[in-house]
């Protein structure tokens, strides 16, 4: 009897760090900054969230960040990630996550964002920043900074390239449509031009059939007998 028992609580025991490691998950703040670690000063925290505010509103993708103490046996990776799906899901945006125990950074990309702008351009601004994560100012903070400034000022230039794209396809179509507008103007008006051209001619034989020419005359005297006489030709 104790052996069912004590493998129920064995497998409960293992399902219980997943299970809180899905609870630890926090919702999105309005800042887009969650900084669980005390990792940013108020004086970094007001220009991010500055940044984040005016990236967004004038590239439409969202840039969260989120710094913990410890990931709750998980890697930072897996936590950025879970954070993009919870908090993103298929909006644009990226999450950059750090783990102060590790000193370990990760960055997650949404769902929306791959398709937003081309895969390869995205894959190469993910390696950037991965290097600067590793490679730049040995203060996290200042590198985490850098890092997400860095990110804002390559997502402003895949918009710009976007948009620019848009413009070109939308003038394209432009031209294309106003030549399918001449050439159904023209095609209308010659299938009208023919239409009546046919009408004409079936309303010249019928008035050729209905109304032929009809010439009358009058003989006068007596070497022509007098009378009427009336001359029926057809048209030709």
């Amino acid at each position: 009897m104790r052996t069912p028992i004590l493998l129920l609580l064995f497998a409960w025991l293992l399902a219980v760090p997943s299970h809180a490691a899905e609870e630890a998950i926090p919702p999105r703040p309005p800042s887009n900054i969650h900084d669980d670690a005390r990792l940013f000063n108020p004086e970094q925290t007001a220009k991010l969230t500055a940044l984040l505010a005016s990236t967004q509103q004038q590239t439409g993708v969202r840039i969260t960040v989120a710094t913990f103490t410890y990931t709750s046996g998980i890697t930072v990776s897996q936590r950025a990630q879970r954070l993009a799906t919870a908090w993103l899901d298929k909006e644009p945006g990226l999450v950059f996550a750090f783990d102060r125990g590790s000193s370990q950074p990760a960055i997650a990309v949404s769902a929306g964002l791959w398709n937003t702008y081309p895969a390869d351009d995205i894959t190469i601004m993910v390696l950037r920043n991965s290097t600067v994560f590793t490679q730049g100012n040995p203060i996290p903070d200042e590198r985490m900074v850098a890092a997400i400034e860095t990110s804002a000022q390559q997502i402003a230039s895949l918009e710009t390239i976007r948009r620019q794209r848009l413009k070109v396809f939308t003038k394209n179509d432009r031209q294309l449509a106003t030549v399918v507008i001449v050439v159904l103007a023209l095609l209308g008006c010659a299938s009208l031009w023919f239409s009546r051209r046919i009408r004409h001619k079936r309303a010249v034989q019928e008035e050729t059939y209905l109304f032929p020419n009809v010439h009358v005359g009058l003989r006068l005297g007596a070497p022509f007998g007098g009378g009427t006489a009336a001359e029926v030709k057809g048209r030709k």
